[in-house]
């Protein structure tokens, strides 16, 4: 039996998981924005989601990952978005001025 989640349920499982601090509000709705244009049918697995994914704002970004870029410039986040894009696939820029992209 396969079970439809919405956004509000996706949240609510992620929520009542071990792993309910690894993504912002916003952080999540990338996520399952991104699942739903990429594989509508796919079955809920939030520690293969965690291993995979990640939210980080700039300073974690830039620490684990050599983007060659100053953290302190005016558009640092939106140019980060962009290397991590060249490199992996980058969802987007969440409110809380992090970034959800496939680690690499």
């Amino acid at each position: 039996m396969k079970m439809t989640l919405s956004l509000y349920d996706f949240r609510t499982e992620w929520a009542r998981s071990s792993r309910k601090n690894s993504f912002s509000y916003n952080g999540l709705e990338l996520l399952y924005d991104h699942l739903e244009e990429t594989d509508p049918d796919y079955d809920l697995d939030i520690v293969e989601l965690d291993s995979s994914w990640t939210e980080a704002g700039i300073d974690q970004i830039l620490n684990d990952y050599d983007l060659g870029i100053d953290s302190k410039i005016e558009n640092a986040l939106e140019r980060a978005l962009e290397a991590l894009n060249d490199k992996t696939i980058a969802l987007g820029i969440t409110s809380e001025d992090t970034i959800v992209f496939l680690e690499f």
